[in-house]
């Protein structure tokens, strides 16, 4: 079975993306699970050292995991397999085969996915959405998700740099204003032979938790919401992503044009809050993960 991975920053497009995709005759779309990845592709090939009993408990307690209905006798299964990377792909083929018993290719979306890149086998085609981050701090901060330019402009930096090697990147700019021709060629890409597109698009991988996140998700995204950042008043917030941001340099996206400069004072105060707040929350991120991680 052909598996296809997409990483991604949210509010890039990669839910739009991957319900289209479900468009596809025999290719089934995952729901979301962070978890996965984070378990089984730190160390892909040393052998699963964990127990049916024990990721059975994971799939039960795990919000987004619950949401995929693993069987006991399915994990069972998979951690038969000869190391975590194939453990992980198992599970990807058992719940596909599950949905759709005609099922020939899966596809699983994680951010997490950018970070093991390296790890991931050439015959499993990898798709990685980009967004101007201006725009992404925009949708972000509309969504209640962040409202912290640092924060945008740095994982947008590290995401962007990180493993670009045999990855085709997919522009949300693109898919939004010319969705027809940059889905063919996404299509081109992942399948060598000619797939047959239904008229329905799927939906059913979105959790119920997340659904209102995604409330538009059924509407073809407007095409203003390209280049929105133009017309804002988030002067300052924008030069800050800009500044600490590889926009303009090599990505394809140009910097500020517009709008005036903020005030050097006034920028100096964003950036020192913003920043000193990244630095707080990031570091309490990473504590927390790895709390996490001794629970798994």
């Amino acid at each position: 079975m052909q598996i296809i991975f997409l990483t991604y920053i949210d509010r890039s497009g990669s839910t739009f993306l991957m319900s289209h995709l479900g468009r596809v005759e025999n290719c089934v779309i995952c729901p979301e699970a962070e978890v996965l990845p984070l378990l089984f592709l730190k160390k892909p090939q040393q052998k699963p050292i964990v127990t049916a009993y024990k990721l059975n408990r994971i799939c039960n307690s795990n919000d987004k995991l619950r949401f995929w209905q693993f069987t006991l006798d399915e994990i069972s299964v998979a951690v038969k397999e000869e190391n975590n990377y194939k453990c992980f792909c198992k599970l990807l083929e058992l719940y596909a085969v599950r949905i759709n018993r005609r099922a020939e290719s899966v596809v699983f979306k994680a951010f997490e996915i950018s970070l093991f890149i390296p790890d991931l086998l050439p015959e499993h085609k990898i798709i990685k959405m980009l967004r101007d981050p201006r725009d992404i701090f925009l949708s972000q901060r509309r969504n209640g998700l962040s409202k912290n330019p640092v924060a945008v402009a740095k994982y947008w930096n590290s995401y962007y740099r990180r493993n670009n090697k045999g990855v085709f990147t997919v522009r949300y700019e693109n898919l939004v204003t010319n969705f027809g021709v940059e889905f063919e060629t996404v299509i081109k890409y992942l399948f060598d032979h000619k797939v047959i597109l239904t008229d329905s698009v799927d939906y059913s991988f979105i959790n119920s938790n997340d659904k209102k996140l995604h409330k538009d998700i059924s509407v073809h995204p407007d095409s203003g919401r390209v280049e929105r950042w133009r017309d804002t008043d988030y002067v300052t917030s924008l030069y800050i992503i800009e500044q600490i941001s590889v926009c303009g340099v090599d990505s394809g996206y140009e910097t500020y044009a517009k709008k005036e400069k903020p005030h050097t004072i006034q920028y100096i105060m964003y950036m020192a809050f913003y920043y000193t707040l990244f630095m707080v929350i990031n570091r309490y991120n990473i504590i927390l993960w790895r709390l996490k991680r001794l629970f798994i």
